[in-house]
């Protein structure tokens, strides 16, 4: 579990090759998302919460299809993403994978007797369907984690499985402001195990450290969920306004714990 995470910063996200973004190019973004393309509104393509280092990413339009691939080389992550995407005029569908490898497991840090890495790989898919009045959109993703413990760690091996869903509405009310509303499971291990070697007995005599093999199953059992409401307004074709609320049941994968957000601001394209 994780305490709540307040979070401020900024995204840049640009086309090197032209001054459209929906034509093949590189793409570039800091300390955020990954650049995807406007027009792909993908959120659930990476598991990790905490952005290190720097994205480069490359976008092939041929068409109504998209093809894309990007990097990130942190300080402790690594990570690859590649995207297939179909564009038509009432909507958008893709399908990708990722994988990476992590100085640390659950999107944490160990050191000393717990000290490990990780390998991860794990695939994404969604749907967004536009109506007259309405969008909605669906995503889900799947992956695995395996333990690579280091020579002084007391964990011998591991692994997890995790998954996420998403399911959106927008609702457009008239020609400036749109409601959102989302449903949000989000990323959490849903089962696997950890396998340690203990300490047990002591010679007095030598020295000689002796150990027990101890097997740990992971079951999350009270999985953090929620649900947002956002209102956008379109105050001119470069500037929009939005605020929303938000509710966390089991905040953090904590049991009985909740949080409500309130959220308040402004989105400026230069």
């Amino acid at each position: 579990s994780s305490p709540l995470r307040y979070a401020t910063g900024f995204n840049v996200i640009r086309a090197l090759d032209s001054h459209h973004l929906d034509q093949s190019g590189f793409r570039f973004a800091k300390e955020g998302r990954a650049p995807l393309s406007p027009n792909v509104p993908a959120q659930l393509i990476d598991p990790s919460h905490s952005p290190d280092g720097n994205w480069l990413g490359y976008e092939h339009v041929d068409g109504d299809t998209r093809q894309h691939i990007f990097f990130n080389q942190g300080r402790k992550r690594a990570v690859v993403h590649t995207m297939f995407s179909q564009h038509h005029q009432n909507g958008q569908r893709w399908i990708g994978m990722g994988l990476d490898h992590h100085q640390g497991w659950v999107d944490g840090y160990a050191q000393g007797a717990f000290d490990t890495a990780s390998s991860s790989f794990w695939g994404f898919a969604g749907i967004r369907q536009h109506y007259q009045t309405m969008t909605l959109a669906a995503e889900a993703m799947l992956g695995q984690t395996r333990l690579n413990p280091k020579t002084h760690s007391l964990i011998t091996s591991g692994q997890y499985q995790y998954n996420a869903l998403r399911l959106g509405a927008a609702f457009h009310l008239g020609k400036r402001t749109e409601l959102h509303l989302d449903l949000f499971l989000p990323p959490a291990v849903q089962s696997g195990h950890i396998d340690f070697k203990l300490p047990s007995q002591i010679n007095l005599g030598t020295g000689e450290t002796f150990f027990e093999n101890v097997h740990a199953d992971l079951d999350l059992r009270h999985r953090e969920r929620r649900g947002d409401m956002l209102m956008h307004y379109s105050w001119s074709d470069h500037t929009m306004l939005y605020a929303g609320i938000s509710y966390r049941m089991n905040d953090g994968h904590r049991k009985g714990q909740s949080a409500e957000l309130m959220m308040l601001g402004i989105n400026k394209t230069f």
